[in-house]
């Protein structure tokens, strides 16, 4: 009996122990996640981490020609040379503002999700420890 006694404790112990980790862990996640989200502008984000959706509205555009075959169908023509065009200013302050619109979209997101994410890993967490801590407890308290 007193072997399979000390495996409960010990089990307890194990899981109220890992159960604080992961809370502790949690929590610090969701401190991180937030205070990125809160101190870092949309701006800043973008720039840092979706720099080259801004380079790409102002890079040259290639075009090929659309060709038709004999049985109709459309098809690429890459055979030719190019059609290249640049984006007039007004085309890229329109595809700026696009890419911060897209970005700023993506970033919630990711935010929602990340909070999703760990505040389902707390809850599980606090679950684990409120289930097996207070019987740790108790089985400490029967022995001593």
């Amino acid at each position: 009996m007193e072997k399979k006694n000390t495996f409960l404790k010990f089990y307890l112990l194990v899981i109220s122990i890992v159960a604080t980790l992961g809370i502790v862990g949690s929590f610090g996640w969701l401190a991180y996640s937030s205070l990125n989200h809160l101190l870092i502008s949309d701006e800043e984000y973008v720039q840092g981490r979706y720099y080259w959706n801004y380079d790409n509205c102002s890079t040259e555009i290639s075009t090929y020609p659309e060709r038709v075959d004999t049985n109709g169908n459309s098809y690429t023509d890459y055979n030719t040379t190019p059609t290249i065009t640049k984006p007039t200013e007004e085309e890229i302050a329109l595809c700026e503002e696009k890419a911060l619109a897209d970005a700023t979209k993506e970033r919630n997101y990711e935010f929602k999700q990340a909070l999703i994410t760990e505040i389902t890993w707390l809850l599980v967490f606090v679950i684990l420890f409120v289930t097996h801590f207070p019987f740790f407890l108790r089985q400490n308290k029967e022995k001593n």
